[in-house]
């Protein structure tokens, strides 16, 4: 009989390359044997493939101390301390997970650790957002906010890259125009990251200053502003990180160079009713998901195959699954990573593997 006594479990089509650091404990193989293949047995608040995607990284809740007996998987909360979150990072190829983070404060602080935008460079680097707030304070008053890094390889222990959000009374000395928060961290590579700089007021609103390019040196980063094209949209590393593309939900697609030169412009075309909820890119080659809304409870995806030269593209399949709850596509694998009962799943063989 298997051992079930993990951290987390998954099942993804195997990969021989080299896995990320970390021991290896738990269980190994499928939760269930029919797909949708179930990656966590609970609720995850956020999750990502790897740069590679010979990883997964996740963000999940804690359960504190007087709840029921915690089911593997779960993170018990030592008696006196505040209810956070935690990051894990899962390996692709099944099994326990490899690493994980949590936050916990002393409870008479009065003050709560939780951990926000995240991603893991291809040699197991984490890098993430973590904010320190007050408890019972409308958020951000009185928050602490500051970005993080940690080497998975090296230990748990992480180091500030940069101070971002503070305030005093609810007032931020921050200007308007200067960036206190990062969204949609992504890495190029094993330096390179993408991110999105925005301004956070004290009553809770964000408002864009751009997309962000920061070179990762230890446990400092630089950024410089990453020059957008006029259509606007999402970047997303193509070429092998050599460009980028930039992609809408209206099916506009830009493709640039990291130093902003346009290079081809396209559409991936749609329904009137659909909108693209997920591209991702390999090599030359990209899917992007097309959603359309199929009854009340399930909405329909086609998948597009679009090719970097010339920017064009075909139809390479179709599901269906319930509404809203498609998270990532996997180029590498031929999956798509999906929520089911808020749990994380894995939809095999619903997408081509790009080579």
């Amino acid at each position: 009989m298997r051992s079930w006594l993990v951290c987390l479990l998954l099942l993804v089509a195997c990969d021989h390359s080299t896995p990320f650091a970390g021991v290896r404990g738990g269980a190994e193989g499928p939760l269930t044997d029919t797909a949708p293949f179930f990656l966590t047995i609970d609720t995850v608040q956020a999750v990502a493939w790897s740069s590679d995607e010979r990883g997964i990284l996740i963000r999940l809740g804690r359960r504190p101390p007087l709840s029921p007996p915690d089911p593997p998987g779960w993170v018990r909360v030592p008696p006196g301390l505040e209810v956070g979150n935690c990051l894990a990072l899962l390996p692709a190829e099944g099994g326990s997970a490899l690493w994980r983070h949590c936050d916990v404060g002393p409870e008479p602080s009065g003050r709560v650790a939780l951990l926000g935008e995240a991603d893991v460079s291809p040699e197991g680097r984490v890098v993430f957002v973590r904010v320190d707030k007050p408890r019972g304070f409308t958020f951000p008053i009185g928050a602490r906010i500051d970005l993080w890094v940690v080497d998975t390889a090296n230990g748990n222990i992480p180091a500030r890259l940069q101070s971002l959000y503070r305030d005093s009374l609810g007032r931020s000395p921050t200007p308007l125009d200067q960036v206190n928060w990062y969204t949609a961290l992504t890495f190029l590579d094993s330096r390179r990251i993408l991110a999105l700089g925005q301004h956070l007021r004290p009553d809770g609103n964000a408002f864009d200053r751009g997309w962000f390019l920061g070179d990762l040196d230890g446990s400092a980063v630089t950024w410089r502003t990453l020059p957008r094209p006029p259509s606007g949209g999402t970047p997303i590393p193509a070429d092998n990180a050599r460009s980028l593309l930039w992609w809408r939900a209206d099916g506009t697609v830009t493709l640039t160079g990291v130093d902003g030169t346009v290079q081809e412009h396209g559409t991936i075309p749609r329904g009137e009713q659909s909108v693209v909820t997920s591209v991702r890119c390999r090599g030359m080659q990209c899917l992007a998901l097309i959603r359309t809304p199929d009854g009340p409870q399930y909405d329909r995806y086609v998948v597009r195959r679009l090719q970097l030269a010339g920017l064009t593209s075909d139809s390479v399949g179709a599901f269906l699954h319930a509404s809203m709850a498609v998270t990532a596509v996997g180029t590498a694998r031929g999956t798509v990573l999906v929520t089911t009962d808020r749990r994380l799943a894995l939809l095999p063989g619903v997408v081509p593997i790009l080579p």
